[in-house]
């Protein structure tokens, strides 16, 4: 009876670590019962055994019927749950078997020495025997499912990032992987035959009752710290994307800025000469010379040109992605690059302008760098209810390295290749998603928001 309560326990942490880590391929429910079913039947028949390679074999076989995903994201799990099985009971193994030990040695001095008769002893070492089952197999569970609770919580959010680095899924099952070969050569020399006799390694060698529960913590703690460590890197690696989305509103700030001081200072030197230019056709319209007529005409229509100088050729209904879309369509033409855009900023609505100055700063400077000179840019927005839908499309004859569904920046330097991750923070913000493709060498970048849903 006790070997099944504990037999379901060890179930339970088993189905609480790989809980929410797996996309269950048949039906959550259904396959979450078929596994526990299937690891609680293999631990009473292999598990008491000490077969924990066959064990997890199994175990891994039964994770590839019942769940979908990478096959190496499957093993991870099943090598990091007996590897800290095994660890945690090396890591108590010996300290209760000393202490009970000495307890059964106490109690066959005494019966020796006639202070307890035969039947008392029997009864004593049968209730020694219990409270040391009972009590190791309680405490061994509790520390299993403790360590695999807090493991469980550094490990990436439903290891969805894992399965797109493969780096990072190596880095986490090494150190699983060595204290899984360390506990499986502890298992192996446990016993040792010498001279016809078995040995017991630890009353043989009592170091070793020190040695095996330290090497077995030091272990636990690489795992642990190896997860651990992934996730701060991890949100080191956040911080700093966020950093750049930060600094990047800054630009688009003194960009927009900058812009302003112009277009005031073009505004200034034109209230300058606007009197001398009132002057000028005052003069030429009250002349009655058919020649003045027609420099009037000229002049009046070099007034006009200048006028319109000052305003911006692309005007989308915000002044802040008016300046962002016109600088980066005046680079464009610098590089002969033709440009078009029927952009309309949804000014009504809960969207940040510098939010979305990231997204056609981002875009539109990939598609001038990767345009080449004679192509063309086109930049389009729609609307359908709350979805927003941003298109940026732009020629391209380059040959592109793909990288888990995005282009990889030939570029060197730490945050060369941040503008698709850039966009897709904002994108995310927005409940929104990222895509880009090549067809028939043009490139597309395309940016579904849901306008009024931002998540601060």
């Amino acid at each position: 009876m006790f070997e099944v309560v504990t037999g379901a326990m060890g179930t339970g942490c088993f189905w609480y670590f790989i809980r929410g880590l797996l996309k269950p391929r048949h039906g959550k429910g259904l396959d979450e019962i078929f596994l526990s079913a299937g690891f609680f039947l293999l631990d009473m028949v292999i598990g008491s055994f000490g077969y924990s390679l066959p064990f997890m074999a199994c175990i891994f076989g039964l994770m590839m019927i019942a769940y979908a995903g990478d096959w190496q994201v499957k093993l991870f799990l099943a090598v990091s749950y007996f590897a800290v099985r095994e660890l945690v009971r090396f890591t108590i193994y010996h300290a209760f078997t000393v202490y009970f030990g000495g307890l059964v040695d106490r109690l066959a001095q005494r019966m020796l020495s006639g202070i307890c008769s035969f039947e008392q002893f029997q009864e004593r070492i049968q209730l020694t025997e219990n409270i040391y089952t009972i009590s190791f197999f309680s405490f061994f569970l509790i520390l299993l499912f403790g360590f695999l609770h807090f493991y469980k919580k550094q490990l990436p959010d439903g290891l969805g990032l894992v399965e797109g680095n493969k780096t990072e899924l190596w880095y986490l099952l090494v150190p699983t992987l060595a204290g899984f070969v360390y506990c499986s050569i502890i298992r192996s020399i446990q016993f040792v035959w010498e001279d016809g006799e078995v040995w017991i390694l630890d009353k043989k060698f009592p170091i070793v009752r020190l040695l095996v529960p330290l090497g077995s913590f030091l272990c636990l703690g690489a795992i642990f710290l190896a997860a651990l460590l992934l996730k701060r890197v991890k949100g080191a690696m956040e911080k700093q994307k966020e950093n750049q989305i930060y600094q990047n509103r800054f630009h688009d700030m003194e960009n927009y800025i900058r812009g302003l001081e112009q277009m005031y200072g073009d505004v200034r030197s034109m209230r300058h000469d606007l009197k001398n230019y009132v002057a000028d056709m005052q003069i030429l319209a009250h002349s009655g010379e058919e020649t003045d007529k027609e420099a009037f005409s000229e002049y009046l229509q070099a007034v006009e040109n200048r006028v319109e100088a000052l305003d911006f050729a692309c005007r989308t209904g915000n002044p802040i992605t008016d300046v962002v879309i016109n600088r980066q369509f005046a680079n464009a033409a610098q590089k002969g690059i033709a440009t078009e855009s029927t952009f309309i900023y949804p000014s009504e609505d809960a969207v940040e302008a510098f939010d979305i100055s990231i997204l056609l700063n981002n875009a539109l400077e990939n598609a001038v760098e990767a345009c080449p000179k004679n192509g063309s840019i086109s930049l389009s927005s729609k609307r359908q209810g709350k979805l927003y839908l941003i298109s940026v499309q732009n020629t391209c004859d380059k040959a592109i390295i793909w990288e888990d569904g995005f282009p990889v920046s030939s570029k060197s330097g730490i945050l060369h290749g941040q503008g698709i991750k850039n966009m897709q923070k904002i994108a995310e913000k927005y409940g929104g998603t990222v895509r880009v493709r090549l067809e028939k060498a043009i490139f597309y970048v395309e940016m579904l928001l849901q306008i009024g849903n931002a998540n601060s």
